[in-house]
């Protein structure tokens, strides 16, 4: 078989170097005639290419908008092309060429902007631009001299989403500036595209009768925004303001009345921030004119307190309980929290009060297809026993305990009390005036609640009450009316009143550390003694013991003036029934008979009767025999039925009466407190003489300084305000040469109930540390680091009744050095 051809078909040089073989010139791989025919195709091909740019270019199209309008991305904000906003279309028209402007300039843009293909053609509310805020700049920056660069301030926002909700809002927020206790602002949020300028010309608001801050926070093209661009507009909006502002509260309308971004926004923004929103409901504007009354503080504290109801209800009183809690469902909690309520059965209830009860819908007006919410406690008690005065006390007392003392307050409701359907709004608006103002007086520290009931008797039971009026106030003046005032009055009630949640905190502990002193007379240095009770038998005995605490404190409650139009809380005596502790005594001067089981049954009582059984009855005919008070009905707004319409309701112009209810000024409730403090101990807290009449630290919230209980911590008088002293002066502190005092007759005599049990308890020694307590008077000092000035620059003033209780913004106070007299050496005087 024949083989294919080899490379060497020759064995000729098989056995020879290639080195002298001939070479053969090798064939090009291209040729000249082949490189031209490419350069030919390639000079086609370019020409072709250059004919498809020019017509792409003669025939581009003009109408696809932007990459991110085309594949349907949002815009992106700060991208540019040709001078353009990315995203931006210049419109074809002329006389909209000057509509997008040039992003550095400040000029808002006006005419609509474009309109995507994903758009309808009825469609509104389309455009999701970025959001710029042309107005709020110049309105928002000069607003330096309201301190909103700090975050507690006066500065008080109200905010409108539309025309509407402004035109409800602005006589609120004129009437607030009116008052001027704030740094009222009004800003506009939402899509409406009228000038601010009109809004107010509108609403007939002007700069000479509305002295109100206006800010426009409405963004461009807010009338075409998407409801995602407008609540991220509010919320932007919000932001800036927040940051020179601090707003202590913002009030807008009802949420019904509002758009929905606009509520979505602000709740949103809000979560992150301290700043209450208070809406005022529908259709009740008027009646919270009341909260223009209130400062920044008190707007600012809007949600924090909360009350809690706690009625005590007697055997055989179901249908006062009845018509009683008919009064509460029926009120007005509009735009307010409910209160809880809490229910203190007797051993006995009848069938149709457990049914009233069963069926009794609380909070009223509920979504009868959703939950039932079941806010009211019931306590049913078992025992059938006769009860005491301590007995009643305890298991009343016990029946409530804040949880939060600062916030959680008491409201304590007898079943003779009907109240009227503002006593809610009237509450709320004197706790907020008293306890959370932020630059009110500083006698609200002292305030022991609010009473609802005006006072018909005094507490032994004597009337008819005088009646306080406008010449009894520090406004007195000839040109107006005198007409009732509200007082301060050293007096507890148990009727209808409100007590702050701390002070209710302070009683408990008091009458823990009393009742402990009464029963142990091992666990303190002295056995007490019996009081002279002071209070009516037609009143629970538990006021005693209240009666004690704020005497010791030099607290007072806030008393309702006494209106020809009604009353808060009317108290109905047809179905008057004593006190559990007392229904033993005789209802008649026929049934009085003075039996052996009877003094028995007083001795048993913590304190000894001022008067006789006798004289107790007639005392309760009298009673029975007044006329009872109309309630005020819901006919006229809150701040028209408050005296004054609320020009009267600061407390550094009330009338200020003592527990006997004879008037005083405000500053000598420091001073009787400083006189019966050392009576207290001797008499209650087992203290002898020398512990009695030394006047120890007290701290808030607790009464361990005035019971003297054996292995009780040192409570003498150093404390804080003395090491301030010492740390300033040094540690030789100077006693004054009018210490040395040998013979001092007090200032003011004992009270008749109390002499006895006083001079028996204090001897000379004490009684000269005591007079020397009352005349000598503290020194008030501001603290500073820098300070130099001498002793000699020390300035006098009034006492302060005792530490601050203000949980609103903050009352600046000086700080007292209060040395105290001089201790009792060994020696003796």
């Amino acid at each position: 078989m024949t083989t294919g051809p080899r490379m060497f078909g020759s064995h000729d040089y098989h056995d020879k170097r290639d080195d002298d073989l001939r070479k053969r010139p090798s064939q090009a791989w291209w040729s000249w005639a082949t490189i031209m025919r490419l350069r030919r195709r390639r000079l086609a091909m370019g020409v072709l290419g250059a004919f498809l740019v020019w017509l792409f270019i003669h025939n581009i199209p003009t109408d696809l908008g932007s990459v991110d309008q085309r594949m349907g991305r949002p815009l992106r904000p700060g991208h540019r092309v040709g001078g353009v906003e990315f995203g931006y279309i210049p419109p074809a028209r002329p006389a909209q060429q000057n509509s997008h402007p040039n992003p550095a300039s400040n000029k808002e843009p006006t005419g609509p902007p474009p309109k995507s293909q994903a758009a309808g053609p009825h469609e509104d509310h389309y455009y999701a631009g970025p959001v710029r805020f042309y107005k709020l700049a110049k309105t928002i920056q000069s607003i330096a001299r309201t301190m909103g660069h700090r975050k507690d301030n006066r500065n008080v926002l109200f905010a409108a989403s539309n025309l509407k909700s402004a035109a409800n809002l602005l006589p609120m927020a004129c009437e607030m500036a009116r008052i001027d206790k704030n740094f009222v602002h009004f800003t506009l949020v939402g899509r409406e595209a009228i000038p601010l300028e009109e809004v107010l010309e509108i609403n007939a608001v002007d700069g000479d009768s509305c002295d109100i801050f206006f800010h426009d926070a409405r963004c461009d093209y807010s009338e075409y925004s998407t409801d995602a661009r407008a609540e991220a507009s509010v919320v932007g909006a919000l932001g800036h303001i927040n940051t020179y502002m601090h707003p202590q509260a913002i009030i807008i309308d009802d949420s019904s009345v509002e758009d929905a971004f606009f509520i979505r926004g602000l709740r949103s923004k809000l979560a992150n921030l301290a700043t209450p929103l208070i809406e005022i409901p529908k259709g009740n504007y008027e009646d919270f004119l009341w909260m223009t009354r209130l400062d920044s503080g008190g707007l600012a504290s809007w949600h924090k307190p909360s009350v809690n109801i706690l009625i005590h209800a007697q055997p055989h009183s179901s249908g006062s309980l009845l018509r009683l809690l008919h009064s509460i469902k029926t009120a007005d909690y509009s735009g307010l929290s409910h209160p809880e309520i809490t229910i203190d059965l007797p051993p006995d209830v009848e069938s149709f009060a457990r049914d009233y009860l069963r069926d009794f819908e609380w909070p009223p007006h509920q979504d009868p297809t959703g939950p039932r919410q079941r806010n009211v406690k019931v306590h049913h008690r078992i025992s059938t026993a006769k009860t005491t005065t301590e007995n009643n006390a305890l298991r009343f007392l016990e029946s409530f305990y804040p949880v939060d003392p600062d916030h959680s307050h008491v409201l304590l409701l007898s079943t003779q009390a009907e109240l009227s359907p503002l006593y809610y709004q009237y509450l709320m608006y004197h706790v907020l005036q008293h306890r959370y103002a932020a630059y009110g007086s500083d006698d609200g520290d002292n305030l022991f609640g609010i009473v609802l009931a005006a006072p018909d008797t005094y507490l032994n039971g004597t009337s008819p009450f005088r009646t306080l009026s406008l010449s009894d106030t520090e406004r007195k003046s000839k040109d107006s009316e005198d007409l009732a005032a509200p007082f301060l009055w050293q007096a507890p009630n148990s009727d209808a009143a409100l007590i702050f949640g701390d002070i209710w905190a302070e009683v408990h502990d008091y009458l823990k550390n009393r009742l402990l002193a009464a029963h142990d007379a091992s666990s303190v240095h002295q056995p007490p003694t019996k009081r002279a009770k002071l209070v009516s038998e037609t009143q629970p005995g538990w006021l005693e013991y209240m009666l004690e605490l704020m005497r010791a404190r030099g607290w007072r409650n806030h008393y309702p003036a006494q209106l020809d139009a009604g009353a808060w809380a009317t108290v109905h005596r047809d179905l008057f029934q004593k006190p559990e502790e007392y229904m033993s005594t005789p209802q008649k001067i026929d049934e009085l008979k003075e039996t052996k089981e009877e003094d028995k049954a007083g001795e048993e009582e913590p304190f000894l009767r001022a008067e006789s059984a006798a004289a107790q009855i007639r005392r309760q005919e009298e009673y029975l025999g007044q006329k009872e008070r109309d309630m005020l009905q819901h006919s006229q707004p809150l701040h028209v039925l408050l005296p004054y319409e609320t020009d009267l309701t600061e407390i550094g112009h009330l009338p200020a009466l003592e527990y006997s209810g004879q008037k005083i000024e405000r500053e000598e409730f420091g001073k009787l407190a400083t006189e019966f403090r050392p009576l207290l101990r001797a008499q209650v807290g087992g203290c002898n003489a020398a512990e009695a009449s030394n006047d120890r630290k007290y701290d808030l919230g607790k009464t361990d300084d005035l019971f003297c209980f054996i292995g009780q911590p040192d409570l003498e008088e150093v404390d804080a305000s003395e090491k301030t002293a010492k740390a300033i002066l040094g540690d030789h502190i100077s006693e004054p040469a009018s210490y040395a005092v040998t013979d001092v007759k007090e200032s003011k005599p004992v009270a008749e109930e109390e002499k006895p049990i006083g001079e028996q308890t204090l001897d000379s020694a004490a009684k000269q540390k005591l007079a020397h307590m009352k005349a000598e008077k503290p020194v008030i000092k501001q603290v500073n680091q820098e300070d130099t000035e001498t002793e000699t620059e020390k300035a006098q003033v009034p006492p302060v009744d005792g530490p601050s209780r203000k949980h609103g913004g903050g009352t600046l106070k000086a700080v007292v050095e209060d040395l105290g007299p001089p201790k009792v050496k060994s020696g003796g005087a």
